[in-house]
């Protein structure tokens, strides 16, 4: 994750999550996260959006200043107006 000054920044933070040397990110700016993608995360946890969300996380706090944890509800898109996707 990137560091962000405020809480829910999904935009500016970027937290993503590895799984079996795979990345899977869940901000997707302005197209989103494609279908594909999502559906290998899940395929690579081995449980459904349902099981999943919400997932919270965090980082150390020396690592970084300003907002270090959060909440994910799904995955994200949009520029102005937020959506999640899953």
């Amino acid at each position: 994750m990137t560091p962000a000054f405020k809480e829910r920044d999904l935009g500016k933070l970027h937290p993503q999550l590895f799984v079996g040397g795979n990345s899977f990110r869940f901000w997707g700016g302005m197209f989103g996260v494609r279908a594909d993608q999502r559906v290998a995360s899940y395929k690579a946890l081995g449980k459904g959006p349902e099981a999943i969300s919400p997932i919270r996380f965090s980082t150390a706090p020396r690592l970084a200043t300003g907002v270090v944890a959060g909440r994910v509800d799904g995955f994200y898109r949009g520029t102005q107006k937020l959506t999640v996707e899953y």
